[in-house]
Formats: C-alpha cells, structure tokens, sequence
C-alpha cells in the first residue's frame, strides 16, 4: 500500500475543489443563482472570469464579490483578476465611422470634415409637412 506525500494530499484536494458544484460552496441562493445563470456551475468555471465581467453580468455588487474572494481564499485559490473594460473608441475613430456611414468614404479629410465635427442624421419616421 502506498502512502500518499503532503504535497500530493494537498494537489488531490485542489483538483476536488475545482470539481466542487457552486450550490456546495454555502453561498447565499441569490448569489448561487446569480452565477448559475452566468453559466458559472463549478469553482473551476468560476476561476474562468474576472472581476469586472462578473459585475457586468448583471446582479453581483462589490458586496458579493467580497464573499466570492473570501471563498476563494478559504479553498485556497488566488483571488480574481480585477480585468479591465473593453477600449473605448476615440473620438476620431468614431467621427471617420460616421463620415463613411453618411458619405461612403472612409477618409475623414477628403471630405472636408475635420475629426470630432458633428454630422446631422435624420430620424426615420414620418416627415412633418409644412404648414400643419
């Protein structure tokens, strides 16, 4: 029969810890079904996001993110990266996008606008006559 090292004991531990269902790891149901619905079912799914997607994901706050780092920690496991949001377009970016919807050209100087200058779209709809 062969004995089992401490680091084996504590590698078999992480790997059954990783396996572990949410709904086991006691956090209150709002939060579990929170992240069921997420698609977060195990703490290795959950090892998958960080914490700025969990709180565009709808229904988490800082305050329950807490409880999901304190977990983590309690079984062992670095705390989530913090992430980062998607970059936002600069505004010179955005101006050329909308020259080329508006004109057909890509190339913001050829068609006399300069980067940032408004560009008048019409609402769809009805058009009002004059005189009514």
């Amino acid at each position: 029969m062969a004995t089992w090292s401490a680091e084996d004991v504590a590698r078999y531990e992480r790997a059954q810890a990783l396996v572990m269902p949410i709904a086991s790891m006691g956090f209150p149901v709002r939060i579990t079904n929170t992240l069921e619905e997420l698609g977060v079912l195990t703490l290795s799914d959950l090892l998958d996001w960080t914490q700025y997607d969990l709180l565009q994901g709808g229904n988490l706050g800082v305050k329950t993110l807490d409880e999901i780092q304190a977990a983590l920690k309690r079984y062992g496991f670095q705390p989530l990266p913090k992430g980062t949001p998607p970059k936002k377009e600069t505004t010179e970016e955005l101006s050329g996008e909308l020259v080329k919807r508006k004109t057909g050209k890509q190339d913001v100087s050829r068609c006399g606008l300069r980067p940032g200058d408004r560009i008048k779209t019409r609402k769809k709809g009805k058009r009002k006559k004059r005189g009514q």
